[in-house]
């Protein structure tokens, strides 16, 4: 009896497979040819530029809008996927500064292999020491962002926006801005998701 039971319920199983599966239209099957097509991966690159802020206190000493300066910016990139992992430090020099507007843009960081899209990398400045001169006297820099348990940085780096583009169906782009709060010393950031 219970065998026969067992036997009964595997066929109506059966039935009502069989019935889901012949009920498909065929505007549920995917096409071949989108299934043929590769996925396309990304290849992050990192852009940045300095400037200052009009209301920057070393906004005085500039000359035709530009100020000299020896700064070492350090940002820290995390981008992870199977394919290529990253989590390390970069840094960027800049040796003038514009006023008021965004500097000349340098290439910074780019994935050494093309990986399976998995959202942008994290990208944030962790450190900005340097000089700036004026005339014949020096201008130290020293800002960092502030850091739980630790006393409030002199100069503290801040974000303050983000902004993503989608250019086209072959470049993403996220804008991001930071900030010291001292010294009015402006990180900008263009982070590219090239696809490939």
């Amino acid at each position: 009896m219970e065998l026969e039971y067992h036997w009964r319920y595997a066929l109506a199983a059966r039935r009502f497979l069989i019935a889901l599966l012949g009920g498909v239209s065929l505007s549920a099957v995917p096409n071949p040819a989108l299934l043929a097509q590769p996925v396309l991966g990304v290849r992050p690159e990192l852009r940045a530029s300095a400037s200052l802020e009009p209301n920057s206190p070393y906004a005085a000493i500039a000359k035709n809008g530009r100020v000299a300066a020896d700064l070492h910016v350090v940002i820290r990139i995390s981008d992870h996927a199977p394919e290529a992992d990253f989590y390390g430090v970069v840094v960027a020099d800049y040796t003038e500064l514009t006023v008021g507007q965004s500097g000349s843009e340098q290439l910074i960081w780019q994935a050494k292999r093309c990986h399976q899209n998995r959202g942008l990398p994290k990208v944030s400045a962790i450190d900005i020491r340097g000089t700036i001169a004026d005339g014949d006297t020096i201008k130290a820099i020293s800002a960092v962002p502030r850091h739980i348990g630790k006393l409030v940085p002199e100069d503290e780096i801040v974000a303050t926006k983000q902004i993503s583009h989608a250019l086209d169906s072959s470049v993403t782009e996220l804008t991001m801005r930071a900030e010291t709060k001292t010294s009015r010393i402006v990180l900008e950031f263009r982070l590219i998701a090239l696809r490939c």
